[in-house]
């Protein structure tokens, strides 16, 4: 298995404990390091796609504009959607302004899982 698609399934699977709980408990720390981890989990298992399309280690993107770049030339529709609504839900509105809708945030979670499965089959 790619290095980046494990460690992205790490990270989701963290990510979704700590939302759970802090769903339970009201954490926000916990929910705001939960969505912390489900974005760095999509955007982990975005390197390895890049990387499988033949972007050499050393150009894998750093940051919004070069993953926006690649994305644009490598992925789909659906994935584009899903990494946008990621980027709002999970790192701006979760991650930034502090303020987790758990319901929504769930959901996009579960997007990111399907994310990195449809990027584990891109990169077989």
């Amino acid at each position: 298995m790619d290095k980046y698609i494990k460690e992205a399934k790490r990270y989701y699977k963290i990510a979704l404990k700590e939302l759970r709980e802090a769903s339970k408990n009201g954490k926000i720390e916990l929910a705001v390091d939960g969505c912390d981890k489900g974005w760095l989990s999509l955007n982990l298992a975005l390197k390895a796609m890049f990387s499988k399309k033949g972007v050499k280690e050393d150009k894998l993107p750093k940051g919004y504009r070069g993953t926006t770049f690649f994305l644009k030339k490598y992925g789909d529709r659906e994935l584009r959607r899903i990494y946008n609504s990621a980027y709002g839900r999970l790192h701006i509105q979760g991650f930034w302004e502090r303020d987790v809708d758990y319901e929504q945030t769930l959901e996009v979670l579960k997007d990111v899982e399907d994310y990195i499965n449809k990027v584990e089959e891109i990169c077989k």
